[in-house]
């Protein structure tokens, strides 16, 4: 039974690239909810919904990759050497957590730090924000996590020049807000992350 249920396909998607679809339903989650509902409180509750799916379901995912991988090294006489009583149950933590958690762990340690400083930053001047982008932004944030931040940043503040040039030139509009840079250093990050990260030599969780 345990064979079947760790083993079919969709276990093995799961393992693949259950993570990746996770990210890709929330950033484009959140394009559909800024082109539809435009920023307000509609759109800063469709970003907390969204926050919400993405962690209980990279959540799930991890707790499910964790149990596949205990089952595995039950499986083989070398592999049981890794688990209790040969080993410490600390032994399995720290390895889950390394291959399946940290990515979880960081992008929230980043998504509540980068919320919490533009809530700070929106109390002292709110010209940067329409209601709901400090959502979108912390959904952002959560998507790339670590180490796609140091791409994600950079790219949000060329795309804020950029847009705020487009829209004095074309628009007559001289206030830029951080919705649209910050949709499209998202979607830019997530396409190419690997290919930059690898570039960097950085490692992707």
């Amino acid at each position: 039974m345990y064979a079947t249920f760790f083993t079919n396909p969709v276990t093995n998607w799961l393992l693949a690239d259950g993570p990746t679809y996770v990210l890709w339903v929330m950033a484009l989650g959140m394009v559909a909810a800024y082109a539809y509902l435009r920023p307000g409180k509609e759109m800063h509750f469709a970003g907390v919904v969204l926050l919400a799916f993405g962690f209980l379901a990279r959540a799930s995912i991890a707790a499910y990759q964790t149990a596949a991988q205990y089952w595995l090294w039950t499986q083989e006489s070398f592999t049981q050497l890794f688990l209790p009583p040969h080993q410490p149950i600390s032994y399995f933590v720290g390895y889950v957590t390394q291959q399946f958690w940290m990515g979880l762990i960081l992008a929230t340690i980043l998504a509540v730090a980068w919320y919490v400083f533009l809530r700070v930053l929106r109390a002292r001047t709110d010209r940067f924000f329409d209601e709901g982008e400090i959502v979108l932004a912390t959904l952002a944030m959560f998507v790339i996590g670590w180490p796609g931040v140091v791409v994600l940043l950079p790219l949000a503040g060329v795309a804020l020049v950029v847009v705020s040039v487009v829209r004095t030139a074309v628009f007559k509009e001289q206030l830029t807000t951080l919705g649209i840079p910050f949709l499209i250093a998202m979607l830019v990050t997530l396409l190419f992350r690997a290919q930059i990260m690898a570039a960097l030599g950085i490692e992707l969780y």
